[in-house]
């Protein structure tokens, strides 16, 4: 009994920061992530399928995306095709690897390296991270 009250605590307390972090004022709307990145509705829906934006489903059909995925020049962020195959299909992975710090980026995030034009270490380390997950 007390095993599925603690299952579902950890569930509650998921959900809970998942909703923290997209109401975080650095999540966009797909329309303001668009604006921002110069994508209009069905090239930024086109982008996020093929995982060129890491973008997260609120509900219905609501997307939520953060905006330091965009370069000042209104590139997208390197590599992040490469970092969901490292680490599945999972927005939530591929953004906890990103924003989290990591001991082979002297415990600044993964995000920061790529932001600076730097995706190969990135991308190893998340392949890395991926195969030890799934060993």
């Amino acid at each position: 009994m007390g095993g599925a009250r603690s299952v579902e605590g950890v569930g509650r307390l998921r959900r809970e920061i998942g909703h923290l972090i997209l109401s975080r004022p650095d999540m966009l709307s797909a329309e303001g992530f668009g604006q921002l990145a110069g994508l209009g509705p069905a090239e930024m829906e086109r982008r996020r399928l093929r995982r060129e934006v890491l973008a997260f489903e609120v509900g219905d059909g609501r997307i939520r995306a953060p905006m330091w995925q965009v370069g000042g020049d209104r590139s997208l962020l390197p590599a992040l095709p490469l970092l969901f195959e490292a680490l599945g299909d999972d927005p939530w992975s591929v953004y906890l690897f990103l924003t989290s710090p990591h001991p082979q980026f002297d415990w600044a995030a993964p995000l920061q390296t790529l932001r600076n034009g730097v995706t190969a270490p990135v991308v190893a380390a998340a392949f890395e991270q991926g195969l030890e997950a799934h060993a």
